[in-house]
């Protein structure tokens, strides 16, 4: 397994701002018991404001997910991938190194059993898929935080100009070239 990446919660919630699929904006007027939301018809995501960093990584990863569902023309419907998104923010925030003792997969386990094994594969391909993307535009902004200007061993460099030598008398004397 991978060991998870070292990073502040701080800087991944701000490296999923800035990588989100689509705009997100922090809201007071969320209804009891919902961290945040993806709303399809404006293609936002609406986050609680107040909560930790762990829930609020987590939350919006979920989201995440659901708008890397929401495929144009498709017939979105949020209740179909509502588990395939939930377990995608689990990956995520394993995959970081965060707190995931409150999630709860009983939910999730019972739907499963009841699903035939090529329905099985394809749920597990959609959280795979999910939680791929997720987690490949946090790591983008963070490749691009490191990246660092550097020489190249193959820099071409200019030649530098000759310094005049100074003549015994003062006066300058041109160097032979």
């Amino acid at each position: 397994m991978i060991p998870p990446a070292k990073h502040l919660p701080e800087e991944i919630i701000a490296a999923m701002i800035e990588q989100s699929p689509v705009p997100l904006a922090i809201s007071d007027q969320l209804p009891q018991g919902v961290e945040a939301q993806y709303v399809p018809k404006q293609r936002t995501i609406y986050v609680r404001n107040g909560m930790n960093e762990t829930a609020t990584i987590c939350a919006i990863a979920r989201e995440q997910a659901h708008a890397g569902f929401d495929t144009a023309g498709m017939g979105y419907y949020r209740q179909a991938y509502a588990a395939q998104a939930y377990c995608a923010a689990y990956v995520t925030a394993q995959k970081f190194g965060l707190d995931t003792s409150a999630f709860r997969f009983d939910t999730v386990c019972k739907n499963c059993a009841e699903m035939s094994a090529e329905e099985k594969r394809g749920f597990i391909g959609e959280v795979k898929s999910a939680a791929y993307t997720v987690n490949r535009d946090i790591q983008r902004c963070f490749q691009d935080l490191d990246q660092i200007i550097q020489p190249d061993e193959f820099s071409i460099e200019a030649k530098k100009p000759s310094k005049p030598s100074k003549a015994k008398d003062g006066q300058t004397q041109e160097t032979p070239r």
